[in-house]
Formats: structure tokens, C-alpha cells, sequence
């Protein structure tokens, strides 16, 4: 009886062949797009959370208030330089500037994330380099123009993976430095390069994920600030025990550096925080998602057992012989 069943069902299945494929699909989609789905939400947060985690639980930001801030008020390299050296608390501190700007060689041009950084840098956020080499205590610390690009950008404007040793025009607010590439870095967002082609033409600058450049703070420092002022810095304490005399302790000095004691200019944020408000932003996104991804998933079961009853109703009649 139960092998006669079977038989049925699969009799069944091969007259109506249409209709089982379109049944299957309805399943698989619905399926595969929730797990799809949910799968790129975890790899986004692991990606997001483990950048910040590289950085450490003994980082803080220290931010100027922009609403309080006058002129003078302003982080500047010597400022850096007298946390790094007068605070036993602070082992390290770094200049770390971003902004979008564009790029350009013969071959076309792209937007750029364009990251004026210092020798400390690295130890906040490591650069991969796989052709070429980083840069030297001298570039840093002089006006050289040297760049370190990553995979994207040197195959979005040179067409090969291997530039070092090409030239590009860096632009930003009407200003433009010419560079030399000095070396290639693994790109930070290449996991997520692969989804910027669904939602343009990759040969386009908009259908592409913007590339990174980075650069030594005095030779970029007029494309992406105003001089030599800071409006945020990343600092290290000695120890993650010491996190919040470290903070302090900068504010402090800051504060009596540029004057202002007596207005609340300088305000800090451990790492740690944003790494949890960021983790919470990514939770809501995906269980929103993820929900959507259900009702989806619902909306074709329910088409499923449409399909299912319009089959049982059309054999109403067999199957009352059958059970006589």
C-alpha cells in the first residue's frame, strides 16, 4: 500500500509536470531568498564590527563640538605630538582625516575615500600591502606626494592590479594634488564589491564601490581639511583600564593648549560604545530585512497551498472512488 502511494504521487507529479515545477520553484525561492538575505546581513555586521574591533578596546575618538568650536579651537599636529609625548596615560595618538574626492588618470576617473593618515595610523587600523611597499618616517613626516591605493581604485583607473609606480591627479573643493602610487592595498570593502553591481553599471563611477586611497597627512592635508586643523583624533590608551583617565587627561590638555578651559569645546567616545551602537543599527536592518524575506516566504506558501487545494478539489471525485 505504501509503495502503491508512492507510485500515485509520483504518477501524478509527471502528468502535471508545469505545475510541480512551478510549486518546487515557489519553495526554493522563498527559501534560498531568506537565507540569501540573512546570510548577507550577518556577513556585513562581522565585517562592520570586526574593522572596529581591530582597532581595540583601549581606543577613543576625541571630537571637536562643532556647535562650540571657534576657530582656534581646532586639533593640530603639534597637539598630537604633545599628547603622544606629555601623557603617560596615551601610548598612542594619530591625525585621521576622510573625505570623498576623485581621482583620475587617462584611462577615466572615480570617487575615492581619501585618508590623510600618520606613521600611528597602522597601528589602529593595519594596511595590507600586496605590491609595492608603505611609506617611509620621512614621508610622513615631509611634503611628499605618495599614495597607497587599493585593489578597486587601481583597477578601476589603470585597468591592472600591479600600478606602482603610475601617477594620478587627486581632487577635492577645486583643489588637486598630482601623486606618485607607491603601493597596493588589499581593498577594505571587497567583500562588498561584488553587490555594487546589482544596483549599476560597474563600468560606470556610480555602478562602482568608491575606492581608498591613503596618503601621508602633510602631503594631502589641504584636500581634506583646512590646513593643519583637526576636528577629530584617535587616541590609545596605555591600557584598557586606563581608557577613561586617558580621556580625560586629552581633554585636559587640549583645553589648556588652545585656551578655552572654560567652554566644554573637546568631547570623547570610547570605541567600545560605537561598536555597540553599530552592532545594534545592524540587528534592527537585519531582523527588518530578515522580515520582509518572511512575508515573501508566506506570500509563496500561501500560493503553494492554493496550488495544493485546486489539486485535491480537481481529484475530489477520484478519490471518493478510491476510499469506496
Amino acid at each position: 500500500m505504501f509503495f502503491e502511494s508512492i507510485k500515485m504521487a509520483v504518477s501524478s507529479l509527471l502528468n502535471n509536470k508545469m505545475r510541480a515545477l512551478l510549486t518546487m520553484l515557489g519553495i526554493i525561492v522563498g527559501i534560498a531568498s531568506v537565507i540569501a538575505i540573512v546570510s548577507l546581513g550577518e556577513g556585513g555586521k562581522d565585517e562592520i564590527l570586526g574593522q572596529f574591533e581591530q582597532i581595540g578596546a583601549s581606543s577613543f575618538l576625541v571630537q571637536v563640538r562643532q556647535n562650540q568650536a571657534q576657530v582656534g579651537d581646532y586639533i593640530t599636529q603639534d597637539d598630537i605630538e604633545a599628547i603622544r609625548t606629555s601623557l603617560d596615560s596615551v601610548r598612542l595618538a594619530t591625525a585621521s582625516s576622510q573625505t570623498v574626492g576623485r581621482a583620475q588618470t587617462e584611462l577615466g576617473n572615480s570617487f575615492v575615500f581619501l585618508n590623510a593618515i600618520d606613521a600611528d595610523y597602522t597601528f589602529f587600523q593595519p594596511i595590507e600591502i600586496i605590491h609595492g611597499r608603505s611609506f617611509t618616517d620621512i614621508e610622513y613626516s615631509d611634503n611628499f606626494p605618495v599614495i597607497i591605493i587599493d585593489l578597486i581604485t587601481a583597477e578601476s583607473l589603470f585597468g591592472r592590479e600591479n600600478a606602482v609606480g603610475e601617477e594620478l591627479l587627486l581632487e577635492n573643493n577645486s583643489r588637486q594634488i598630482r601623486a606618485k602610487v607607491i603601493g597596493i592595498s588589499e581593498s577594505a570593502n571587497s567583500q562588498f564589491a561584488g553587490l555594487a553591481s546589482n544596483f549599476g553599471d560597474e563600468d560606470s563611477e556610480f555602478g562602482r564601490m568608491p575606492g581608498f586611497v591613503y596618503a601621508p597627512w602633510r602631503s594631502i592635508d589641504m584636500l581634506v581639511s583646512e590646513g593643519d586643523q583637526l576636528s577629530s583624533i584617535l587616541v590609545m590608551a596605555s591600557e584598557p583600564e586606563r581608557v577613561d583617565e586617558a580621556a580625560d587627561a586629552v581633554t585636559r590638555l587640549l583645553s589648556m593648549r588652545r585656551g578655552n578651559t572654560e567652554r566644554n569645546v573637546y568631547r570623547t567616545q570610547n570605541l567600545a560604545s560605537v561598536l555597540d551602537q553599530i552592532n545594534n543599527i545592524v540587528n534592527i536592518m537585519t531582523i527588518f530585512i530578515s522580515a520582509v524575506a518572511a512575508i515573501s516566504l508566506l506570500v509563496g506558501g500561501i500560493g503553494v497551498m492554493n496550488i495544493m487545494l485546486v489539486s485535491v478539489t480537481e481529484r475530489t471525485r477520484e478519490i471518493g472512488i478510491r476510499k469506496a
